[in-house]
């Protein structure tokens, strides 16, 4: 069993308990899912327990103005008040985007193709976010396995992520695995060292 469990988007439980187990005590999630044609669905798996974060790409300098007001940022920000007004015990901690993009600054710094100059995913910044937490970290279903489903809530196979360097974010993390290959092929589980010493299991 682990300390924390982090859950991503709109990940549940209920119906996969015996693989997934029923801990959630971080839940992140894209802004995407603050719509409102999404926020139905997100009032069904958060629960007062958990910490919840939530992201949005944002401009490299971390103007937060600026922010603010380019493109949906401000549809954005008028969708967390939203939130926060209707659920005052549960306000969500929001990723500053100068961390995004410290984590493209690193995988960049370790890959060496051309990067396409778009925010990790919402997984590697699970990952991270962890990885400040944790002594040890187990991340299951962000390496897949092809022949299998993406996600163990979807019935839908692994489709590539046009938005996210995804491939460069899988192989980065391929090197910090302290696993074995065969976890990576045949669970898709990563083992990897956080970056707290003496802190808790996630």
């Amino acid at each position: 069993s682990h300390d924390a469990v982090l859950r991503m988007n709109e990940a549940g439980v209920e119906g996969f308990e015996t693989d997934v187990g029923s801990k959630t005590t971080v839940r992140l999630i894209n802004s995407q899912m603050l719509d409102v044609k999404h926020v139905a669905d997100l009032k069904k798996i958060v629960n007062k327990d958990c910490s919840l974060f939530v992201w949005r790409t944002g401009p490299r300098d971390g103007n937060l103005t600026k922010w603010h007001y380019d493109g949906a940022g401000e549809e954005y920000f008028n969708n967390f008040i939203t939130w926060v007004k209707g659920h005052p015990s549960l306000i969500p901690h929001l990723i500053h985007p100068s961390t995004l993009w410290g984590s493209w600054d690193v995988i960049h710094q370790y890959t060496n193709e051309h990067l396409v100059e778009h925010v990790p995913s919402t997984g590697f910044t699970g990952i991270h976010l962890m990885s400040q937490m944790c002594q040890y970290i187990d991340v299951y279903g962000y390496i897949t396995p092809m022949h299998t489903d993406c996600h163990y809530y979807k019935t839908s196979k692994c489709h590539p992520l046009e938005w996210h360097p995804i491939n460069e974010e899988k192989n980065f993390l391929r090197r910090l695995h302290i696993g074995s290959q065969e976890d990576i092929s045949t669970k898709g589980k990563l083992s990897l060292y956080g970056s707290i010493h003496n802190g808790v299991n996630c």
